[in-house]
């Protein structure tokens, strides 16, 4: 993608301005996927960010719209207070195109699998994909060649539980697969990911 000189000038003034220590990595957070059934718990989201801000010293952006703020509120609730100081949820694009120049500007993303975790690949930016139980991983994870691009589905860990359903079954139970789709399975992975792709 090509961006205007103005647009990467605007995104970087943008982190300069917000007081971040941009010595520290930059990782973006997409807090919701195209819809409920594509959105990973964030009570769960908020226990990968807890694991990584114990682990590591960075920084984070939220990737979400304005209609979408009580469930940042929702999500820095489950936030420990060491995760919280990492946020930086005023760091804001009201535009598509502003919010690519940030993005950009990011070392990694880490989120739901979908619109923003394609965008970032597109831009070369790190990625770590989280696959709703419903989507085909085998299907929609695009440059899976490319090493900087990580994701997870439940399939990986509870193969069961996914085995024999058919796409209209795992969407009608997506809340229970959700629930099953505990941080724990592959949070180790998460800070694997942290430490060789943005640190």
């Amino acid at each position: 993608m090509f961006f205007k000189e103005k647009e990467v000038s605007q995104a970087k003034e943008l982190l300069f301005k917000s007081n971040l220590d941009l010595s520290k990595p930059l990782l973006m957070v997409g807090l919701m996927g195209s819809s409920n059934s594509k959105t990973y718990p964030l009570a769960y989201l908020a226990e990968l960010i807890n694991e990584i801000t114990k682990a590591t010293n960075i920084n984070m952006l939220l990737n979400y719209t304005p209609e979408q703020k009580p469930k940042v509120k929702e999500f820095l609730n489950y936030c420990s207070e060491k995760s919280k100081s990492c946020i930086h949820e005023e760091v804001f694009c009201n535009s598509l195109r502003s919010f690519l120049a940030l993005l950009k500007q990011c070392d990694g993303y880490l989120g739901n699998e979908g619109g923003a975790s394609n965008m970032s690949k597109a831009l070369d930016v790190p990625n770590f994909a989280i696959f709703s139980p419903w989507i085909s991983k085998e299907a929609w994870f695009t440059y899976h060649q490319n090493p900087k691009n990580w994701a997870v589905h439940l399939k990986d860990f509870k193969p069961t539980l996914i085995q024999g359903k058919s796409k209209k079954e795992r969407k009608e139970n997506v809340e229970y697969l959700y629930q099953e789709f505990i941080p724990s399975l592959f949070n180790e992975q998460v800070i694997s990911y942290i430490e060789t792709q943005i640190l």
